[in-house]
């Protein structure tokens, strides 16, 4: 008799967890890329030396380019460049360029960091 009292509870439990799986599968994103890049320009194209430098953000000049990790950053002179490549920890922006409340919604930042 208890083994078939609980058959209809275990078939409703199966439903509610079968039912969370589908809505969370649904309702999940696509994976979001280790770097920020847009156009294949890591931070949007910004220089990421002149943060540390300037304290603000510079266009980086097409001129001044180098691939770091599959992103491509972009620096305001050759000394910024040459900075970055001494040490490209130091300069890479944290979380990947992303918003920190974006990722930890599992969201890509719409608006452009380099503006703050």
């Amino acid at each position: 008799m208890i083994g078939f009292s609980l058959t209809p509870f275990r078939q409703i439990f199966a439903i509610c967890l079968l039912s969370l799986f589908v809505s969370g599968a649904a309702l999940a994103g696509s994976p979001i890329a280790p770097v920020n890049s847009e156009h294949g320009l890591a931070i949007k194209g910004y220089d990421p030396v002149s943060y540390f430098i300037t304290g603000k953000p510079m266009p980086g000049l097409a001129q001044f380019s180098t691939t770091y990790k599959g992103a491509t950053y972009r620096y305001a002179s050759a000394e910024n460049r040459n900075r970055f490549l001494a040490a490209p920890e130091q300069f890479l922006p944290q979380y990947g360029g992303y918003c920190a409340y974006a990722i930890l919604q599992n969201l890509r930042s719409r608006r452009g960091f380099a503006r703050y």
